[in-house]
């Protein structure tokens, strides 16, 4: 079940896609990197978006409910692909915004070690490593989004799903933007 906070996530990165495109329109990179590492965080915003909207779609298409999962055949296959993705891609976007030069580095200050990071690190990308948590299960159609490893909740995250954890980006990106 999408909820409508939760539908209207692959617009909400979208806004934040053209007004970064706006801004730095307006006030040109001076160095060729800043200009590509501002292309790159526009491409990674994309990204984010097609992400979160192909879930939304996928999921809508199936006529899932509430807590249904599976992941049996291709579509719950490209549901989880799209989920990593999702995660790898926010977390990609909080480390280019560590770049002074692009005029986002308070974006990983308010994020900190945040739940897209946490899930990326110890359950996607390092689950061989200290405090990582090896195992495969996915879960999808569920409130807060499809989750990778739904009975991982050992991290601590605050919330499990990647719509809620999307949320929690985009508030901070639109955070940071108010505030240019």
């Amino acid at each position: 079940m999408i909820t409508d906070d939760h539908s209207l996530l692959p617009a909400r990165f979208e806004r934040c896609l053209r007004r970064l495109s706006a801004y730095w329109a307006v006030n040109k990179a001076t160095d060729p990197r800043t200009d590509g590492l501002q292309a790159e965080v526009l491409k990674t915003l994309g990204q984010i978006e097609f992400c979160l909207a192909r879930i939304q779609a996928i999921e809508s298409e199936q006529g899932h409910g509430d807590f249904e999962y599976s992941t049996a055949g291709a579509i719950g296959r490209e549901v989880e692909v799209l989920t990593e993705a999702f995660y790898y891609t926010s977390h990609r976007l909080i480390q280019l915004a560590k770049v002074k030069a692009i005029g986002l580095s308070s974006l990983p200050t308010r994020l900190g070690y945040c739940d897209v990071s946490k899930v990326r690190n110890k359950l996607i990308e390092h689950p061989n490593k200290h405090g990582g948590i090896a195992g495969h299960e996915f879960g999808w159609c569920l409130p807060n989004g499809p989750e990778i490893k739904p009975w991982a909740s050992a991290l601590g995250l605050r919330a499990v799903g990647c719509y809620s954890h999307a949320v929690e980006v985009a508030d901070a990106l639109t955070a940071v933007l108010d505030a240019q």
